[in-house]
């Protein structure tokens, strides 16, 4: 894996300076889990988020870190 802002991204990606594009696993810092598409670091595209504490998940689409539906 590699090392983003946020936690630890493991999938294929590529990397430009430290922005991290690619379609994976993004393990927060926080304990929240994101599958799905990063683009320059930021979750954006088809994917889904999982809440560490309450396990409620978000599944679809995000904007620039923005779950949009």
């Amino acid at each position: 894996g590699t090392t983003t802002k946020r936690g630890i991204f493991t999938g294929p990606y590529t990397r430009v300076g430290k922005l991290v594009t690619g379609r994976g696993v993004l393990r927060l810092d926080c304990g929240d889990v994101y599958r799905g598409e990063l683009v320059n670091s930021e979750m954006h595209g088809a994917g889904t988020y999982t809440y560490a504490n309450s396990k409620k998940v978000l599944h679809g689409t995000f904007e620039h870190n923005v779950f949009v539906g």
